[in-house]
């Protein structure tokens, strides 16, 4: 009883507290028209628009804070994967005893960290070969860090796709691994051992400094990220003021926290779901707010930043985050026939598929309209001409892996105090159960649910008893071997593929893979669907 009058009073206070602009288009409470996606809301006119969305797509590749912490100095970089450096015996030696990863080569690095391989001229732009790169100059050097693309341009069958999850994103390793170094070499012995100019050694004192006011977490498993977790132990290295200020003493023996031993991982979002929601993450916890602004907050908590300088320079910068959420509001899911060719898809199963989600499905993730529904259309009659989700983004309780939910819950107050949190006009109010997404591009996101737990859409269909305890991931490269064109997914495999793969195990705390099953596809474990209707359902996700 007393845990449900401090809720409702969590509530109450977070209501009153976070009063946004009636201008804000992402105001709390917000809701699409007729539950139509969101393509312009700022009212920009077609030719502004256009140029908008231009100059967004430039800053989702190349990250835009001139301030950001945790910068890697460019030269010595440079200096180190080339061989020149004298004390590169001794950084391999601290490589061996911290068990880091050596590397011969920027682009192996770079593999390292799972990013993309920019190949296509007409693909967002970068500063190198590799999507996310960003170089920024600071005190008359350049450092690199990474932008948004890093984790959300993945790779898919060799090409790589704006907007899909990074399939094996290592940023998480980055930060867990940049704590160890500056940990067992401080960052003035460091600066020493390079050779480092003073510009150089100023920039390792401010990563060092960084780096020790950072809650990293590696990941259960390779492909799932642990940024929620990062913010909140982040914060609880931190003063519980409405600036999170710093504090050495804490930064160094923080108190005890719930995410320092439970786990609250998830996969990153695809892009081209953000038009049709008005709650961000997985979890809907989010209640309105400005997304990028809400991103920017959680990418510099996680990288070590002060947040009166980050609340000061949003304020500054206003045009650039409204350029940044039109181009995100125009990222396009990847079309199944783009890869698989038109002739790969059974219409006719198609359209009977039509029907049993309609039927079974579309309540909670939406109805899309078919060309094969439109007298006027004369091709590609397997493209969606609409798409209607929910005028306010539902979040549904299915039975699902409760840990993402549980992670939010606990440090979601600390979230809620910040002053810069109320300059966004965000609030996050825990909810239990996740957003049943849109279907857009659904067939090119597995493995499923906001966990990785599920392989493919069969699986997801399936009871969860029946769903794989194991399974494994690998990078699919080549359709004909790395997917499955029936189930949409992984490949069936019982033991371990000869290939770089994966282990996925669904015992491990927060990758359970129950849920989704009872009320849905069953009903008290009698199958509501048939075998056949399955067959045509899953052929009508491919057109999504």
């Amino acid at each position: 009883m007393v845990q449900r009058l401090i809720w409702i009073i969590t509530i109450f206070k977070a209501t009153v507290s976070f009063a946004a602009s009636p201008n804000d288009p992402f105001r709390r409470g917000f809701e699409l028209k007729d539950g139509k996606e969101n393509l312009n809301p700022y009212h920009f006119t077609p030719e502004d628009l256009t140029q908008s969305i231009a100059r967004g797509e430039e800053h989702l590749s190349r990250y835009p804070i001139p301030t950001t912490k945790l910068l890697l100095p460019s030269q010595l970089m440079e200096e180190y994967f080339s061989g020149d450096l004298k004390t590169r015996p001794f950084l391999n030696f601290v490589s061996t005893i911290l068990n880091l990863k050596t590397f011969r080569s920027k682009g192996e690095f770079y593999d390292w960290l799972g990013l993309s391989k920019s190949r296509d001229s007409s693909a967002i732009p970068t500063d190198d070969d590799y999507f996310g790169v960003t170089k920024i100059h600071r005190n008359d050097i350049e450092g690199i860090t990474f932008g948004c693309a890093a984790c959300h341009v993945g790779s898919l069958f060799g090409k790589p796709v704006i907007g899909l999850s990074t399939r094996f994103p290592k940023a998480n390793h980055l930060f867990v691994l940049s704590g160890r170094v500056f940990n067992f070499v401080p960052p003035q012995m460091a600066a020493k051992l390079l050779s480092a100019t003073p510009s150089e050694t100023a920039l390792l004192l401010e990563d060092g400094f960084a780096a020790k006011n950072i809650g990293a977490k590696m990941p259960t498993s390779l492909g799932l990220d642990t940024s929620l977790a990062q913010v909140g132990l982040t914060l609880n290295k931190r003063n519980k003021d409405e600036t999170a200020s710093f504090n050495p003493n804490l930064a160094a023996q923080p108190p005890r926290h719930y995410l320092m031993t439970h786990r609250a991982d998830s996969k990153p979002a695809v892009w081209w779901n953000l038009k049709f929601k008005t709650k961000w993450l997985s979890d809907g916890s989010l209640e309105g707010g400005n997304p990028v602004y809400t991103n920017f907050l959680w990418n510099e908590l996680g990288r070590g930043a002060d947040l009166v300088q980050l609340e000061s320079w949003l304020k500054e910068n206003e045009p650039l985050a409204k350029d940044m959420i039109n181009a995100l509001l125009h990222v396009k899911a990847p079309r199944y026939i783009d890869f698989f060719g038109e002739d790969s898809i059974d219409i006719s199963k198609a359209k009977r598929g039509e029907l049993v989600f309609n039927s079974h499905c579309a309540s909670c993730h939406g109805t899309y309209t078919k060309a094969w529904s439109d007298d006027k259309a004369k091709e590609d009659i397997t493209a969606t001409t609409s798409t209607i989700y929910h005028k306010s983004t539902p979040v549904i309780d299915v039975g699902t892996d409760p840990s993402r939910y549980l992670g939010m819950a606990s440090f979601s107050e600390d979230l809620n105090r910040l002053s810069i949190s109320k300059f966004m006009g965000t609030v996050v109010l825990p909810k239990k159960g996740y957003v049943p997404p849109p279907l857009e591009g659904v067939w090119a996101r597995f493995p499923y649910m906001h966990n990785n737990s599920v392989p493919t859409l069969c699986d997801v269909l399936n009871s969860s008893k029946k769903r794989p305890v194991i399974y494994y991931a690998i990078d699919p490269k080549d359709p004909s071997e790395d997917y499955d064109t029936t189930c949409l997914g992984y490949p069936p495999s019982n033991v371990k593929p000869k290939k770089f793969a994966v282990k996925f195990d669904t015992r491990i705390l927060g990758q359970g893979n129950g849920g989704h099953d009872e009320g849905i596809f069953l009903n008290k474990g009698v199958e509501l669907i048939s075998k056949e209707d399955k067959v045509s359902l899953l052929e009508f996700l491919k057109t999504l």
